[in-house]
This record gives C-alpha cells, structure tokens and sequence, in this order.
C-alpha cells in the first residue's frame, strides 16, 4: 500500500507534468525522480535507464507506422483503455510493440495494443514481464525452443485476438483476463486462473496442453455445449455456459455446469466483450465464493480482484479544462481533477 504521503507527492508531479503532457503530448521518462519529456516512444527508450518509469499520454503513441522495440528493463505506464475512463486523457494506444532480451523485470499497463510480441525472435532471454491492464489485439509469445522466457505474467488484460504461447515456455501466469478471442489460443504446461473466456466453437481450448485450470468462467457463443479438447489438462472450480458435452483426455472436478449469462453476470448479454458489461457475478449465481480459493470465480475472484475501469496504479485524472486562452493578468486557466490510488 502506498502511504498518502507519497500518494500526495505522486499526484502534486502529475498536476505539474499533466499540463504539458496534455497540450503537447509529451511522453514523460522519469529516470531517478528526474523527468525528461520526449514526443517519439523510441527514442525515449534508447534514452532510457534499467529500473526507469515512462508516462506515456492518451492518443496514438509515436512512431505508430512501426514496430516499438523494448530490450530495456522498463516500466511503461499508459492512461488506460476503457472509454469511461479516459475520457478527460483518451486511450493510450501501441500499434506493434516487441519485448526482447535485457526487457526481464519490466513491465507495461493501461495501453491499447494492437500487436504485442514478447521474445519472438531466435534465441531470447526474457525473465520477468508484467503485462496487465491493457487490451491487446494480437499476442505471440515466444518463437523458439532455446530462448530463456520465464516468470511472464498476463493479469487483467482483454483480449481480442490470437494468444499464442510457444509450447517451450511453461512457466507463464495467466490470471483474471477476459479472452474474447475465441480461437488461436496454444500453450504447454500453463496455469490459467480467474479468466473468463469466450468461445466461438463447440470444440473448446484445443491449442492448449497439460494446464491447469481454476475458477475460469468459459462461455459457449454459438449456445452449443462445448467439448474440451484441450489435452491431459486438469479443469478445477470452473463455471461453464451452458454444458460440456465431453472433457477428451482432460480431468475436472467440481464443474458449474449449464449455466447461463443471465444467471451467472449483473449485466451481460451477446457473444463477445463489451466495455459496457458488468461482468461481476450476481448474488445468486453459484459461482460466488466457488473458487479453489474461496471466493468468486472469474475475473473478480482472488485476493486482488479486477479493478473496475482497469486504469493504471498512477494518479488517475477524472477531469480536465484547459482554457484556450489567457486571461487579461496572462494567466492560463486550469481545472484538473485527479483521483489517488493504492493498486
């Protein structure tokens, strides 16, 4: 937990550096408590030190038109990706960014990412990596069997397109996501907690070998019952919707079978994510207090629930006005709102 101290501190530099940020679209890099603003991501990054915080601004990030590498141990901070929000900063928004070697013990949240690649190139070495609180397009982890990738961690993201983990790299967390892919989905060896996941075919989750499953909700779109045909995976304190028709070579125990949304969500309907979901669990749903851990299933199950809006640690700005012009005296008039936070 922060003290509110820092908290105070934390949010005095943001009320100094947001102006700025917001009239010029500065990328701010804080090196040691030191900020340095730059308007190109790349260039930011070669400037950048191991153990250094970027602040990125809503809007595209530059350079759009081409791939963002990070072989830094950095931690890259976006203003979110829910509308409601960012709506006084907008998104923040990556087109391809690529972690390779020297990127272990980074981290990156609030962006929107359209590609996001993580050690796939020959021969990396990538231990440590956050990636939570953004929505991401396409993800590819991984691309050999030599490279060292280990101890990633995927939390609180959502997901649209393929998540595709190389089958050489075990040792990788994916806990309280919304996959609303669907399909090209693979991995070897992984555990997957607390995750809701949309499926569009009948025939479920076949890219995926020995994992481990707990307190996931997966939903059927086509409201066909769904047969698992993932391979010697062992499913725990899952939520289905509706049915599984047959599990293969997997095991389960303690399966919520024949579910519905209308039964299981405050408020969801449809076959796919929406941002205006309330994807928290009804009071009646059997899935409350149903997971191996002892509380909910999905992605608001665990000690550390998913945090609503999904906005980064930082001081969060809820409002803004810039005047356009200058008063009389040469005073520029500013009214920003900011919200403190502890996670």
């Amino acid at each position: 937990m922060k003290t509110l101290s820092k908290l105070i501190i934390t949010a005095a530099i943001v009320f100094s550096v947001s102006i700025n940020l917001q009239a010029q679209n500065k990328i701010t890099l804080n090196h040691l408590g030191v900020p340095t603003f730059f308007t190109n991501l790349s260039t930011a990054l070669t400037s950048a030190a191991n153990g250094d915080t970027l602040y990125l601004p809503g809007g595209a990030i530059q350079p759009s038109a081409s791939d963002i590498t990070v072989n830094k141990s950095v931690h890259i901070v976006g203003t979110g990706h829910y509308p409601d929000s960012t709506a006084a900063t907008g998104r923040t928004i990556i087109t391809t960014l690529r972690y390779l070697t020297g990127s272990g013990g980074g981290s990156i949240q609030g962006c929107a990412i359209t590609n996001l690649y993580i050690g796939y190139a020959a021969n990396q070495s990538i231990t440590g990596l956050s990636v939570t609180r953004c929505t991401i397009g396409l993800c590819r982890l991984g691309n050999d069997n030599i490279s060292t990738i280990d101890n990633i961690y995927l939390t609180d993201n959502v997901f649209t397109g393929t998540l595709a983990i190389h089958f050489s790299y075990p040792n990788i967390l994916i806990l309280r996501n919304i996959i609303n892919s669907g399909s090209g989905l693979s991995g070897l060896g992984l555990f997957i907690k607390n995750n809701i996941f949309y499926q569009i075919y009948s025939s479920s989750l076949s890219g995926f070998v020995s994992c481990n499953f707990e307190n996931n909700i997966i939903i059927s779109t086509n409201s066909s019952n769904l047969s698992i045909e993932s391979q010697n995976s062992n499913y725990s304190n899952n939520l289905f919707i509706p049915n599984v028709s047959n599990w293969g070579t997997n095991t389960q125990q303690n399966s919520l079978l024949n579910q519905t949304l209308a039964n299981t969500f405050e408020n969801v309907t449809g076959s796919a994510f929406s941002y205006s979901h309330n994807y928290q669990l009804k009071s009646s749903s059997p899935g409350n207090n149903y997971g191996t851990d002892g509380t909910d299933v999905g992605i608001f199950g665990t000690t550390t629930p998913y945090k609503e809006g999904a906005v980064p640690f930082n001081p969060h700005i809820m409002f803004k006005s810039i005047s356009t012009e200058t008063t009389p005296q040469g005073m520029l008039n500013v009214t920003i709102s900011v919200s403190a936070q502890d996670r």
